[in-house]
């Protein structure tokens, strides 16, 4: 769930929100559990340690679990993962990021 869902849950808010804002954040969860073979956080507050971790300084997470993305994998992540919507990478710029721009390579 995406921080701006989880914040108007709690407060019962009804205040629209941006939906591909969101699918990208959705999107970026699963792209963290597909390239890290570990699981997302419970809520989407910094409360949740795994949270708090994926929005802050998903670097030294990835460092503290001795695992090594690429950097363009590290930085579609972190644009994807921005707490706030509208910092967060919109779909055009996943799109063009240099991460999905490479060949394939496979393993």
């Amino acid at each position: 769930m995406a921080p701006e869902i989880y914040a108007n849950s709690l407060r019962n808010d009804k205040t629209p929100f941006d939906g591909e804002a969101v699918d990208i954040w959705s999107s970026g969860t699963i792209l963290f559990c597909m390239l890290t073979g570990n699981r997302s956080y419970h809520r989407a507050h910094r409360s949740d340690p795994q949270y708090y971790w994926m929005t802050r300084d998903i670097k030294r997470l990835l460092q503290d679990w001795n695992l090594n993305l690429t950097s363009e994998a590290t930085n579609i992540l972190e644009g994807m993962l921005q707490e706030n919507p509208r910092e967060r990478t919109t779909l055009e710029e996943v799109l063009n990021h240099p991460w999905l721009q490479q060949p394939l390579r496979l393993v």
